[in-house]
């Protein structure tokens, strides 16, 4: 894993996961952040996520388990994983 890759909130979840003895199958939704990509490897490691991959495109959206979050991360096409969070509604002020 490559700690530099994870944002501190998604860290903090992966860190506190590894004492603590939750699921190790649940799913998290994250933004995968890489470089273009270009490589069949890089494609073909995407897709077996089950992320999409669009051409061209740098950001992904993906259901990932805790040990694929740490696989991707060690990638070096893979810039940052970030935790996603629930979008709040803005208020009317």
């Amino acid at each position: 894993m490559n700690a530099g890759k994870l944002d501190a909130a998604l860290l903090t979840l992966l860190q506190s996961d590894s004492r603590d003895s939750r699921d190790p199958d649940e799913r998290l939704s994250v933004f995968v952040r890489t470089d273009p990509v270009s490589a069949p490897h890089a494609k073909a490691a995407l897709k077996s996520l089950g992320i999409d991959v669009a051409e061209g495109a740098t950001v992904f959206s993906a259901d990932l388990s805790k040990q694929q979050v740490r696989e991707l991360s060690g990638q070096t096409w893979v810039r940052l994983i970030r935790l996603a969070r629930a979008a709040r509604p803005l208020s009317n002020t």
